[in-house]
């Protein structure tokens, strides 16, 4: 024990700065405490710390606790290092962008040399936040060729906000390569243990093995403190979503997602989760058509003056989910004009628009828009995905068309087991929902 006031201050700091890198749950209110108590006898450590502190809860998207540290340390920039003015005009920076604003993506001032390698790992995940995956990964390339031996929790770092630009991408290939170059040149969890092993569920969801995703998901909580790690229970909820609607399992994936969503409220910012689009699709799916249109209005709501490609395609898939006829076909026609969105959302965008299609008795075109999905999915290497459409095509020749002029309802007739699985909404004749996809519905015809 030491009664020096200076050196409890740096000790108590270092192990909060530890536990930040493992990825371990810390308090605000333990930091801010630190700080005011003993801040005063090293002001520019002080400042540095809360900077730190503020980048980590930017980053778990606790966005009122990193704004507070950022608040109080501006007390102490008139004794701050550059490093330290740097660090904390970083940490303002990410904190904008997470919170949707992408109107400055370049650092505020010239950083020194040692200010470099943290200013721009955080630039990148900026850049990552505002969907410009290009250039973020350009930048964590660089940190990761960085062979100073002093900034190996900056490179490893480096490379887990890689695989999350790859994710966030819709890059699945590239995602799964970069997790297993992880996992060979790092075996060790020495650093965001609870992030690792969410890219571990992701990968194992992606390559099927869902036994070994649960896992890793619950690894993930228990190593990240699931009750104070909101955001992380949240990114699993909308993982196990996602995966479980594409394996057609729609109760398990409208529970998933439910969640996910109901926790993503208090983040602001619905480009963060990406929940919403996947819960507008299953509820459709589903047949519950007024539950699909409040999700969407809520996304609507919140989407409000942000600027992502990837929430244009999602929401424009949406609403045409929940359109009716022509105006449904009309509306994916719209969404897929778009040329700007990643190549995931527009290969999921053609997918439903076959369905679509494939519900109004224009086979060939369904046929045709699915191929055009594969070729997409293919591209990025989503397998999964591809896989998907394929058994919908193969299906697809198995079921021959029916004759045009019957008034018996076509999602009935035509819908093979594959087919009703992937939309049970759109089977029951007679009781179809409001925007059912069939021109043959009985009521239609009086």
């Amino acid at each position: 024990m030491t009664r020096n006031p200076a050196l409890i201050l740096r000790l108590t700091g270092l192990s909060f700065e530890i536990q930040f890198a493992q990825g371990a749950a810390v308090r605000s209110s333990l930091v801010l405490r630190l700080v005011k108590e003993f801040g005063q006898h090293d002001p520019a450590y002080s400042a540095s710390l809360l900077a730190i502190a503020a980048l980590y809860y930017a980053e778990r998207w606790e966005l009122e606790d990193a704004a507070e540290l950022l608040r109080h340390g501006t007390g102490f920039r008139v004794s701050a290092s550059a490093q330290g003015l740097a660090m904390a005009d970083s940490a303002k920076h990410l904190l904008e962008t997470i919170s949707g604003s992408t109107a400055n993506l370049v650092p505020s001032h010239e950083q020194s040399d040692t200010a470099q390698i943290p200013g721009l790992l955080i630039h990148g995940r900026a850049l990552t936040y505002a969907e410009h995956f290009e250039s973020a990964q350009e930048a964590f390339a660089v940190l990761q060729r960085t062979d100073d031996p002093g900034c190996e929790n900056w490179r490893g770092t480096a490379a887990l906000m890689a695989v999350d630009n790859a994710v966030r991408a819709g890059k699945v290939r590239a995602a799964i390569r970069l997790i297993e170059e992880l996992e060979l040149s790092e075996p060790e969890l020495k650093y965001h243990r609870g992030m690792r092993h969410l890219f571990r569920a992701w990968r194992a969801h992606s390559l099927g093995d869902d036994t070994e995703a649960r896992a890793y998901a619950a690894e993930a909580l228990r190593l990240a403190g699931a009750g104070s790690y909101p955001a992380m229970t949240a990114q699993l909820a909308a993982y196990e979503g996602h995966f479980a609607l594409l394996r057609g399992d729609l109760a398990e994936s409208v529970a998933q997602l439910s969640r996910a969503a109901e926790i993503g409220k208090r983040f602001g910012n619905p480009t963060l989760l990406r929940c919403e689009a996947d819960l507008v699709e299953v509820l459709v799916r589903l047949g519950r058509h007024h539950e699909a249109t409040q999700a969407l209005l809520s996304l609507e709501s919140r989407s409000v003056g942000l600027r992502s490609p990837w929430l244009m395609m999602a929401v424009a898939r949406s609403r045409a989910m929940l359109a009716d006829g022509d105006q449904s076909l009309q509306l994916f026609c719209q969404a897929l004009q778009n040329r700007n969105s990643h190549l995931l959302e527009r290969a999921r965008t053609l997918m439903c628009y076959a369905e679509r299609l494939h519900a109004f008795g224009k086979l060939r075109d369904a046929r045709d828009a699915l191929l055009r999905s594969k070729v997409l999915f293919d591209e990025v290497g989503a397998d999964a995905w591809t896989q998907h459409v394929d058994s919908l095509l193969l299906d697809e020749r198995m079921d021959p068309l029916p004759h045009r002029a019957t008034r018996r309802c076509f999602c009935s007739r035509t819908m093979n087991a594959r087919w009703r699985k992937w939309w049970p909404g759109a089977c029951a004749t007679r009781k179809l929902p409001a925007s059912c996809m069939c021109p043959y519905v009985p009521s239609r015809f009086g």
